[in-house]
């Protein structure tokens, strides 16, 4: 009888296996050497046995890698715990984290509702992190700062909770200038008037140590008689009350805010009273037109201004020569408009303004304007820079199928000699089909294929970003685009007949809505990349939409 001597560890005795070929073989054969059925009942015995040796180190072995795996992936979880001490946000600085925690969370946000009021601390979830970070949110007064009050109703079990949270983030913000935000809903007060003249009270209290105050009708009832030396910017925004046209210019905001800079008007019938020449930004919209040119008028320092749509009370108004010297950066929001003569109204305030230091111009969400005759918004730019003899530097236009791609690029090529900048968003709604593809060719031959008149020069850009659905333009033309803007003087080899004269581009960005830009257009771009140019494609949400950057992205990860 062969046997097979086989160790399998410490605890495992040497078993047999039988070699059941051979005798199995002589029995059928009649050629066996066995005499009993004895012996052959003893070498099954022994079998069994060897078969429920092997099944019990097999069981102890699992046990074993059972145990092993558990250890390991307990290990692992602690390894990756404890490897966030190695984290590089470990060694940033306190003030480094703090001003990060600030963007997470920018606010106390305190809700009063019907079923009580929510109090959201500042960075709550970090706060649970570390002891080092607790501590960091805990004592820093910028992280409270800042307070939102959204009290859509106000009842006493709710003023019971709001009054105490606020004296205890006002504690907590020590001496650090506050900015709050207000939104108060008329008919939430109604119920509980006595509660919210004591909360007005205490909010009348604080705006000798505030800053930034965002808020509506409630401005007239917590504007102290004290001065607010403190405060730089108000911002009186639209509510659902309609307050009388007297209510703003009853509040004198050049004495009791003589610091004041910044002022943004949303939906009112009137201005406060504010000192002109401290003003350095200025955003208006929803007002009427005849109190535009009087706001603008000698503010020698404003440096920004926003204009979205102004309606016409029908008064008319002598229109004024405003200069403004110091203006560097115009905003144009028409916020979607559906009323033409709102636009209208805006070119009749661009008419009167002579901006000699105009760099940054932005026009934005400018839909009427195809309803418009002409003159629209862009000539009245273009008169605009020709009057002030100014050079845009940089401009954005968010809305370009509505202003139309061809007084875009009639506005471009006359009117932006000095441009570096260019940032155009093409609207999804109602995108047309390759609606962005003669800015394209303008933008690399000077001359777009399909007759659009572009004259004078083609804009010196260096950085250039466009946002727009992927049906909206074709790949080979923002190649082109490419090719022919990113011209090396030591690579001549790149360059091909359609080529234009202009400054090399340094970077160019491509924000792709519903869609995926082609993978086999990539590869001259990325031969530009490896030699300085900066190409990015992206979708809104930051995603990367072709396999080159994916694969680009993971090598610089690992």
């Amino acid at each position: 009888m062969d046997t097979l001597r086989a160790p399998r560890g410490p605890q495992f005795e040497a078993l047999t296996r039988m070699k059941t070929f051979d005798p199995i073989h002589r029995a059928r054969c009649n050629q066996h050497s066995f005499s009993s059925d004895k012996e052959y009942r003893s070498i099954l015995s022994s079998a069994r046995k060897d078969l429920r040796a092997y099944d019990a180190e097999v069981a102890r072995l699992q046990n074993a890698i059972d145990f092993l795996e558990s250890e390991k992936a307990s290990l692992k979880g602690y390894v990756l715990v404890c490897g966030s001490l190695e984290a590089p946000a470990r060694r940033l600085p306190r003030e480094i984290l703090l001003h990060i925690f600030q963007y997470i969370q920018p606010q106390v946000w305190i809700q009063c509702g019907s079923v009580g009021a929510t109090l959201m601390p500042p960075a709550m979830g970090l706060a649970s992190v570390s002891h080092y970070w607790r501590d960091i949110v805990s004592s820093a007064p910028q992280l409270w700062a800042n307070v939102l009050l959204d009290v859509l109703d106000y009842s006493k079990d709710t003023h019971s909770q709001v009054m105490p949270w606020l004296e205890g983030i006002v504690l907590r913000a020590k001496a650090v200038p506050l900015t709050l935000e207000l939104d108060v809903r008329a008919q939430a007060i109604s119920h509980s008037p006595e509660e919210a003249q004591i909360l007005f009270s205490y909010l009348r209290n604080l705006m000798s140590r505030t800053r930034n105050i965002h808020c509506g009708w409630v401005f007239a009832d917590i504007v102290p008689s004290s001065s607010m030396a403190c405060l730089e910017s108000v911002a009186l925004l639209a509510t659902n009350i309609t307050s009388p046209s007297d209510t703003w210019t009853r509040i004198n905001l050049s004495q009791l805010a003589p610091n004041l800079s910044k002022l943004h008007i949303h939906a009112q019938s009137s201005f406060p009273v504010f000192n002109h020449a401290k003003i350095t930004e200025l955003k208006i919209s929803m007002v009427p037109v005849s109190l535009v040119a009087p706001a603008l008028d000698s503010c020698t320092a404003l440096r920004t201004l926003e204009m979205g749509p102004l309606f016409d009370e029908g008064q008319d108004f002598r229109p004024i020569e405003i200069v403004l010297p110091a203006l560097s950066n115009l905003v144009i929001a028409d916020n979607g408009s559906s009323l033409p003569d709102r636009a209208v109204n805006i070119s009749r305030i661009l008419s009167m303004l002579t901006l000699p230091r105009l760099s940054k111009l932005c026009v934005k969400d400018a839909e009427p304007l195809s309803l418009l005759p002409p003159p629209s918004h862009f000539s009245k730019l273009a008169d605009l820079i020709a009057r002030s003899r100014c050079d845009v530097v940089h401009f954005s236009c968010f809305g370009s199928q509505s202003l139309g791609i061809s007084s875009l690029i009639s506005f471009l090529s006359s009117q932006t000699p000095s441009l570096q900048s260019l940032s155009v968003g093409y609207p999804e709604k109602n995108a047309a089909p390759g609606g962005l593809d003669p800015l394209l060719e303008f933008l690399s031959h000077g001359q777009p294929s399909s007759g659009i008149h572009a004259t004078h020069h083609l804009p010196q850009i260096y950085t250039l970003q466009i946002t727009a659905p992927r049906k909206s333009f074709d790949d080979h033309k923002f190649v082109d685009l490419v090719k022919s803007r990113w011209r090396p003087q030591d690579m001549d080899f790149y360059a091909h007949a359609g080529a234009t004269t202009v400054s090399c581009i340094q970077s160019i960005d491509l924000v792709v809505k519903k869609g995926k830009f082609s993978d086999e257009l990539w590869e001259p771009l990325r031969r530009r990349q490896m030699h300085g140019l900066r190409v990015s494609v992206r979708d809104k949400r930051g995603c990367v939409r072709t396999r080159w950057e994916q694969s680009q992205r993971e090598d610089e990860s690992s």
